[in-house]
Formats: C-alpha cells, sequence, structure tokens
C-alpha cells in the first residue's frame, strides 16, 4: 500500500511580465522586471502578457508494516501561458480569421525538446487585443528557465464584412433560397407544429472565403421573426461547418407570436486574398522565483518561493 502526498511548491505563481502581481500596494516596481517576450506577424504582434508557473513534489510512502523505508519524492513541472494578439492599424483587426500554436520547445539538459502543449481561445477583454489565447505546457522540463520558441500562425483576410440576410418566410411552403453579397441561403428543411418550428438552414459563400458565426448563445445568429417583427423564443441549436465558406445551421423556435415572415441571420464573411503570417516568440522566462520589496525586509528584498 502506497500514500501519496502531493505538495504544490510555487504555489501555481502568476507572473505579469512585465508588472509582479506579488508587489505589495505601494511599493516600488522591481528593479529588474522579466521581459516581455513578443514577435511581430506582418500586420500584428503576438504577445506573451502572463505565465502561470507551478512545480508540484509527490511524496511516495511504503506501508510502513512492510517494514520498508521512505520512497523517493517525484517532480513535475506545469506552465500555462497567455498571449494577446495586437494589430499595427484598426483595418487589420477584423481580417484575422485563425491564430494558431503549432510548436512550443525548451531545454531540457543539453538538448532542445519539443512539448506536449494545448490551448485555445479566451474572452478577449477591452484592452485593444484582437484576440487572447492560452497555451498550457502539462510536463515542462524540471532543469527548464524558460521555453525556447513559441511557434505558429495566424490566418488573415483582406475584408471582413458583416452580412445580415433574410429569408421571408410563407405559410405552409418552405422558404425559397436568397443571395446577399455572394452568400447563397437554402433553408434544406422547414417543420411547423402549431407554435414550435424547426428549420435546416444551409449557407454556401464564394471559394476561398470564410463564413464566422458571430454569437455563441446558442442561437449561432439565427433569428425568426412574426408579422410585427417580434422574435420567436429558440429552443436551441447547432452549427455545422463541411468547409471555411459553407455552413449548415439546425435551429428551433418556440412561442413565435402571430405569423411568421421572415428568418434573419447575422455573420461575418472574409474575402479577399488569403494571407498566413508566421510567428516565432523565443526566450520566454519562466523563473523559479519572484524578488520583491517588502516592508521589513532585509535590504528592501523579500523572496517569494
Amino acid at each position: 500500500m502506497r500514500i501519496r502526498v502531493a505538495v504544490s511548491a510555487l504555489g501555481a505563481a502568476l507572473l505579469l511580465l512585465g508588472w509582479s502581481t506579488w508587489r505589495a500596494e505601494g511599493d516600488p516596481a522591481p528593479a529588474n522586471p522579466a521581459r516581455r517576450a513578443e514577435a511581430v506577424a506582418g500586420p500584428y504582434r503576438v504577445v506573451v502578457d502572463r505565465i502561470a508557473h507551478n512545480l508540484k513534489v509527490t511524496l511516495n510512502y511504503d506501508d510502513p508494516g512492510k517494514g520498508a523505508g521512505k520512497g523517493p519524492a517525484q517532480f513535475s513541472r506545469t506552465a500555462h501561458l497567455q498571449l494577446a494578439v495586437f494589430a499595427k492599424d484598426a483595418a487589420a483587426g477584423p481580417g484575422l480569421s485563425t491564430f494558431q500554436v503549432r510548436g512550443v520547445t525548451a531545454d531540457n539538459g543539453m538538448r532542445v525538446v519539443e512539448l506536449p502543449h494545448y490551448g485555445g481561445s479566451l474572452e478577449t477583454a477591452n484592452d485593444g487585443a484582437v484576440l487572447r489565447a492560452y497555451v498550457y505546457l502539462p510536463n515542462f522540463p524540471l532543469a527548464a528557465k524558460e521555453v525556447r520558441a513559441i511557434e505558429g500562425e495566424i490566418v488573415a483576410y483582406e475584408r471582413s464584412t458583416a452580412v445580415e440576410i433574410e429569408i421571408p418566410v410563407t405559410a405552409g411552403k418552405v422558404p425559397g433560397p436568397v443571395e446577399k453579397d455572394g452568400i447563397r441561403a437554402t433553408v434544406r428543411e422547414w417543420e411547423q407544429d402549431k407554435d414550435e418550428i424547426r428549420a435546416v438552414i444551409w449557407l454556401e459563400g464564394p471559394p476561398n472565403t470564410v463564413l464566422i458565426n458571430t454569437t455563441t448563445d446558442g442561437t449561432y445568429g439565427v433569428a425568426l421573426l412574426n408579422n410585427s417583427q417580434k422574435p420567436a423564443n429558440t429552443q436551441g441549436g447547432s452549427l455545422i461547418q463541411p468547409r471555411p465558406h459553407q455552413a449548415e445551421y439546425r435551429v428551433g423556435f418556440l412561442n413565435l407570436r402571430g405569423t411568421p415572415e421572415k428568418l434573419k441571420i447575422q455573420l461575418l464573411h472574409r474575402s479577399g486574398p488569403r494571407r498566413v503570417y508566421p510567428f516565432r516568440v523565443e526566450h520566454i522566462e519562466v523563473p523559479a522565483r519572484l524578488v520583491t520589496s517588502a516592508p521589513g525586509a532585509q535590504g528592501g528584498q523579500n523572496q517569494q518561493k
């Protein structure tokens, strides 16, 4: 029988690159703040602005009844990085289509190793960032002092246009197709049972363009309006995109008052030349401890681990 005890040695210390969250109120900024790692990718700038670093120690104890001694300690490290993308000018921001991290490396002794990683998008704050994302490293090397590099690419289009498509609805009939700004909308299925309505809508834009959903509330930007322009309650839905320029909406509506008049779909249409901007952010410091000043500390320095 073994008992495992996990001890967090660094407590997932959050480091804001360029400014410490451990700084006591009223204290001056550290004399040597961590360098903010960043890279330029075409009209965009990729910045690493936060690191959460954790060292975990696991102790194994043998069953005393077997007369065995204390087992060895096991160490592991993780790192969580937050990235932000800024545009050099306002026109480049809406054209950003995808942001992808393809590889992360670090020094492991005398060699550079590829690190397993995963990540995703974050909610963009109202701070000028076009996009925010995170990268999690579940097996960060014990001896590494930095992330050697994060590599990836940004895909952008020249134009990004907000499109609103309205499909007229006639009682007892499947709505006919509608085309707007090069996007063709076709209602493939239409079922109505009293005030409950279900629809399958197919959208297709020109090749080499991208259709972007703009809402995450379960409607995917689709609304059903009555003859008084009042929307029906939504019953949830789904969105499938076989290709970037195609989309299939499956939506349901309840409690429609009056006569259904039109389906309204809101989305972004990205078009024009497709451009790929590779990026490589290098030498991202992952400090094992942070030095800050604190009242009463000798020499004005206090080490936090």
